[in-house]
This record gives structure tokens, sequence and C-alpha cells, in this order.
């Protein structure tokens, strides 16, 4: 009997708590202390989906220089063709320990074209993208869009030979 009181809170308390911490929401009282920034890992590189080569046609460009990142990500639009995104300031958050930052869509000229034009450059914020990393080589990549789209994939990083790039 006792056995089935405490399924019956516990199967209770899942059902009240899930959709917060599903939506990113669930806060804890007194919230969990703040985790300043320290630089465990270098993540500078080209990133994709993980495991390498599952998901080729996409990838997550970090430039790292402190506590800030700067990302690109290429993909591709509904309609097949190329998308840029760029977010140039993600930066960390200390109360969840990942990066953090606006994502701009954008388009314009090839940077190729002759008569090239940086007015003719335009971004949009289309939404935010958070980073995390549990070590050198592994990741998750996370957007949410402002049309209510979001998505989050594990990554790994795209070693070019057998020594990955160091940059100290």
């Amino acid at each position: 009997m006792t056995q089935r009181i405490f399924l019956a809170f516990l199967i209770a308390l899942l059902v009240r708590l899930a959709p917060a911490w599903a939506e990113g929401s669930f806060r804890t009282s007194p919230p969990l202390p703040p985790i300043e920034y320290t630089e465990r890992y270098n993540v500078q590189g080209f990133w994709w989906g993980s495991p390498a080569n599952s998901e080729p046609g996409w990838g997550v460009g970090i430039s790292h220089q402190g506590s800030t990142l700067v990302v690109t990500w290429l993909s591709y639009d509904t309609d097949g063709g190329p998308m840029w995104h760029v977010a140039p300031n993600v930066a960390w958050d200390k109360y969840s320990a990942t990066y953090r930052g606006r994502l701009y869509r954008t388009t314009g000229p090839a940077f190729s074209d002759v008569q090239w034009s940086p007015a003719k450059v335009r971004m949009t914020d289309v939404g935010e993208v958070v980073l995390g990393f549990g070590g050198e080589s592994q990741g998750s990549f996370q957007y949410r869009l402002n049309s209510g789209v979001s998505e989050t994939r594990a990554i790994t990083r795209y070693v070019f030979e057998s020594r990955a790039a160091s940059c100290v």
C-alpha cells in the first residue's frame, strides 16, 4: 500500500513538472549558484552532426575567444537552397553553463561578385542559438526560431586530419 501511495505521488509530481522541464522554464528554489566562466575546452573549429558523417550537408563554424563565440551555421532551406546564419555574439551564460546568443539569417550577393557591396547584405533576427560542450569533441547545438521551430542536435568536431587544430 505504501509503495502505491509513493508511486502515485511520484507520477503526480512528474506530470506537474514535466512541461516546465520540456520548455526549459523549471526553476529551483533557491536558484542554483551561477557557474563562472573558465576555459575548459577550446571549441574553435568546424562542427557537424554526431556521430561524425551521420548528417553531411550542414555544419557549425565556431570562432572562440574567451567567453564569447562567433557562430556560423550553414544548412539548407525547405526549398533545398543553401541558407546561412550567423550568431555574432554568443556569450557564456553562467546560469545554464552554456553559450547563448541571437541568431540572424544572412542574405546578399556572393562575396566573389565583381561589384560586391556590403550595403546589399541583410541580417534578419530569426531566433536564438544555444551551444553546450561536454568535451573537446562533443557538444550540442540548439536553435529556437521565432517561427516556433526548435531543435537540439548532438555535434562533434570535424577533424581534417588525425591531429585536430589547436589554438593557444
